[in-house]
């Protein structure tokens, strides 16, 4: 069982309770929080069908490529997702800063690199403002951030995913619950619409 498939079926108050190490007792040695999360973004081993890091892309799917071997798994199987939100977060600018104080190309929060970091096993960069703020730090993080999402999504709407990484996931839920949030309303769609340009290749995201 893969790492992505036992976060994915543990859900949420199990993730936590996995992750705390609760559940180490009850687990065979591999399946516990230690042993799986040492795993943590190895980076990509595949390349994925239609993405070519030797083919000329747009600026992101170029940084993409540039720092192939700090993308997630999971990002790695959707660079052109990855590619349009690192396009909306900060249109290739290495040393973006938002108001909010996230940063780089992916507009990581060190908040959330720390928890990326500390919590859930991604440890092969450390998340430093410095590093945060080159191009392999705010991939490694960002698409980290994006596996994470992807192991909690159980289900849930390609809406959600990418309201989710712009809110987090209780702001997703809010959203696509009735709540109005203009911002987030704008950073769907603007997402959703760059994905769609750039998988026009292959198909189109609804």
């Amino acid at each position: 069982m893969s790492r992505l498939a036992i976060l994915a079926a543990l859900g949420g108050a199990g993730w936590y309770a996995w992750q705390s190490g609760y559940l180490d007792q009850y687990l065979p040695p591999e399946y516990a929080y230690g042993a799986v999360m040492g795993q943590g973004g190895s980076g990509p081993t595949v390349q994925p069908v239609g993405f070519s890091v030797s083919t000329p892309g747009t600026l992101e799917e170029n940084l993409l490529r540039e720092n192939w071997t700090w993308v997630s798994s999971y990002a790695a199987t959707e660079p052109e997702l990855a590619a349009a939100i690192m396009w909306q977060e900060s249109r290739g600018k290495v040393r973006a800063i938002s108001s909010a104080g996230a940063r780089g190309l992916m507009q990581v929060m060190p908040s959330t690199g720390r928890d990326l970091h500390d919590r859930l096993g991604y440890g092969r960069i450390q998340p430093t403002m410095a590093n945060l703020m080159t191009a392999e730090g705010s991939i490694y993080f960002g698409t980290a951030y994006m596996e994470y999402l992807h192991t909690i999504r159980n289900g849930r709407s390609w809406e959600w995913y990418i309201r989710a990484y712009n809110g987090g996931p209780g702001g997703a839920d809010k959203f696509m619950g009735g709540g109005k949030n203009a911002e987030n309303d704008g950073y769907y769609s603007k997402v959703l619409r760059r994905w769609n340009t750039l998988r026009t290749r292959s198909e189109t995201i609804t």
